[in-house]
């Protein structure tokens, strides 16, 4: 299973690379589910070809999720993530409008940098390296993220991006951006 590491390096490289391919392959939400609620809506699409709250619904009773909700109110909650579960059993994938601006804003801090220029000369890279500095107190901490398998040229690809030094993105990006 992709990590949200993993996912978010996708996400990021169709913004990057394929932007008119990006509302094909992902659908933004306001809303997302999370925690057990989202991990049964996600399993229970990527099984089944249609939207059966209540078989969410059992699911989710079996983990004793929300004990204390009647079915009402959980069937409920689950029926306002029908979009996003249906979006999951079509192929696409759901993210939230907090992780679309993120990609929005990772996309610029790397157009900004130095191996967006090598990419606008054509160069071929392996393992290029984006580097951000920030300080705290008195100590200076260069954030590292890599990307892998950059092939710039005629097919600008970028197939994987770690963030080496940083906990994640949101850590790498606060960096990057001051």
């Amino acid at each position: 299973k992709p990590t949200k590491k993993m996912l978010d390096g996708t996400g990021i490289d169709c913004l990057l690379y394929t932007p008119d391919e990006f509302s094909e392959r992902y659908c933004v939400f306001n809303d997302v589910p999370t925690g057990a609620l989202k991990e049964e809506i996600d399993k229970y699409a990527l099984e089944n070809d249609d939207f059966q709250s209540i078989a969410i619904l059992n699911r989710l009773r079996e983990r004793e999720y929300q004990g204390n909700w009647t079915d009402a109110t959980m069937q409920k909650n689950i029926q306002k993530y029908e979009d996003y579960a249906q979006s999951i059993i079509e192929g696409i994938s759901p993210i939230s409008t907090k992780d679309w601006l993120r990609y929005i804003e990772a996309v610029s801090i790397i157009k900004k940098s130095d191996i967006w220029k090598e990419v606008n000369r054509g160069t071929n890279v392996y393992q290029k390296d984006l580097y951000a500095d920030y300080e705290i107190q008195d100590y200076k901490i260069r954030c590292k993220g890599l990307l892998d398998d950059l092939w710039i040229g005629d097919n600008a690809i970028v197939t994987d991006c770690k963030f080496t030094t940083a906990k994640d993105m949101d850590e790498w990006m606060s960096i990057a951006r001051s």
